[in-house]
C-alpha cells in the first residue's frame, strides 16, 4: 500500500482545499493510505474530518507557507513514519521538510502563478531541486513555470476536476432568501477568496456601471478573506450596499452556486479557477477574466463569456449580455455544462494523480 502525506496550510476551504478533498474522495483507500497535515480548529480541518480513512496531523501557524515551527513539526512527522509520497499544496515548509530520508517522492501542485517578483522566481528555481514532480492544473500554469526556468519534463498537466456527484446531489440552497433577493430579480455571484488577485474591486466598479444603466439585479460575494473590511468599505463608497451582500465563509458552496443566475470570476490572474468549473457544471452561465487557464475552460461566446482583466467597463458589458439576452444565457449555460462535465472530472484527476506518483517512484527508485 502506498502511503501519502498531504501538506496544506489553509485554515478555510478555498480552491486548494476543495481540490484536496476531491483527491481524497476519489483515491482508492485500499491502494493508498492518506495522512493530511493541516491547521487544526479551522474550517478545512472540519471538512476533512468527514473522511474516515484519513489521519489528520496538526500543522502549526495556519495560513502561513513557511515557519520554522512548521518545518520542525513536519520533519518530526516524516521521521516517525515512512512515506512513499509527500504532496504539498502551497506550503513551502513541507517541500523543504520532504528531504527527509523517510520520504521517497516529493510532489507539489501548482494552482496559480508565482508573479513577477525575482526573489520568488529564484526561490522556486532553487526549490525545484528538492521536488521530484510538479502538477500543473492547467496548460497556462505549466507554460508559466517553464518560462521561469523550471524543466518541463518534471511537470505534468493534470486538469483540476470537480466532484460531479456532489454537483448533482447538492440541493438548491437558501441564499436568495438569506440575502432577501426579490422574486424574479437575477442574482449575480462571485465565489472566491477575498484577496486582491481575485479582482473584487474591479467587479464592484462594473456593478456600479450596470446599476447606472438602470438594470435590476442583486450581487452576492461568496467567500472570506483578508479584504473583507476593505471590500465592505468599497461597497459603501460606491453606494452599492443595498444590492451587494457579502456572505462570509459558506460551507456548502454548491448549494449557494445553484442559487445564482450568473457566475462571475473577475480575477487579475488565475491558474484555472475551480469556482467557474463548479458554476458551469451546475448549469450557471459564467463570465470570467481572459487570463491564465480560464480561456482553456471558457471559449468566448461558446461555453461562456470572457472579459479583459482589470477592465470594469468590459466586465460590465459582458455581464449585461447575460442579464439582457435570455437565449444567449441559456445556450452558454448548456454548452458550458457539457464541456466541463466531459473534461474536468475529479475522479479522473485523482486517478491521474495516483499514476503520477507511481510513475515518479518507478523512475526514481527502480
Amino acid at each position: 500500500m502506498m502511503r501519502v502525506l498531504h501538506v496544506i496550510s489553509d485554515t478555510n476551504v478555498g480552491g486548494a482545499g476543495r481540490y484536496l478533498m476531491n483527491l481524497i474522495k476519489y483515491t482508492d483507500p485500499e491502494e493508498v493510505q492518506i495522512d493530511v497535515a493541516c491547521p487544526f480548529h479551522g474550517k478545512l480541518q472540519e471538512a476533512l474530518e468527514q473522511f474516515e480513512n484519513v489521519t489528520l496531523l496538526e500543522l502549526p501557524d495556519g495560513d502561513k507557507s513557511f515557519t520554522m515551527n512548521q518545518y520542525k513539526t513536519l520533519k518530526e512527522y516524516m521521521s516517525q513514519k515512512y512515506y512513499h509520497v509527500v504532496h504539498t499544496h502551497g506550503n513551502l515548509a513541507g517541500r523543504i521538510a520532504g528531504t527527509n530520508r523517510n520520504v521517497k517522492v516529493r510532489v507539489y501542485t501548482k494552482h496559480g502563478f508565482s508573479g513577477s517578483n525575482i526573489g520568488t522566481k529564484l526561490m522556486n528555481q532553487g526549490l525545484f531541486w528538492v521536488t521530484d514532480g510538479i502538477i500543473a492544473v492547467s496548460k497556462a500554469v505549466k507554460i508559466a513555470m517553464i518560462k521561469d526556468s523550471i524543466p518541463g519534463e518534471r511537470i505534468r498537466i493534470i486538469l483540476n476536476g470537480i466532484d460531479m456527484e456532489e454537483v448533482d446531489e447538492a440541493p438548491k440552497g437558501n441564499l436568495r432568501e438569506m440575502l432577501s433577493v426579490p422574486e424574479g430579480v437575477p442574482l449575480i455571484g462571485v465565489v472566491a477568496r477575498l484577496t486582491p488577485v481575485k479582482g473584487h474591486k474591479d467587479f464592484l466598479r462594473a456593478v456600479k456601471l450596470l446599476r447606472e444603466e438602470g438594470l435590476s439585479f442583486r450581487v452576492a460575494l461568496i467567500g472570506d478573506g483578508d479584504m473583507k473590511e476593505e471590500l465592505e468599505q468599497e461597497i459603501m463608497a460606491l453606494g452599492l450596499e443595498d444590492i451587494v451582500k457579502m456572505t462570509g465563509y459558506v460551507g456548502q458552496v454548491m448549494e449557494a452556486i445553484k442559487c445564482l443566475d450568473i457566475a462571475v470570476l473577475p480575477s487579475e490572474e488565475e491558474g484555472l479557477g475551480l469556482s467557474i468549473l463548479e458554476s458551469m457544471a451546475a448549469g450557471v452561465p459564467t463570465a470570467a477574466s481572459n487570463t491564465g487557464g480560464i480561456p482553456e475552460v471558457i471559449t468566448h461566446m461558446e461555453t461562456g463569456l470572457l472579459f479583459e482583466p482589470k477592465n470594469p467597463t468590459d466586465m460590465a458589458d459582458k455581464i449585461k449580455m447575460l442579464l439582457t439576452d435570455e437565449a444567449l444565457k441559456k445556450e452558454l449555460a448548456e454548452r458550458g455544462k457539457a464541456f466541463v462535465r466531459e473534461n474536468y472530472n475529479a475522479e479522473k484527476m485523482a486517478k491521474d494523480t495516483e499514476k503520477f506518483y507511481v510513475d515518479i517512484y518507478k523512475t526514481k527508485w527502480n
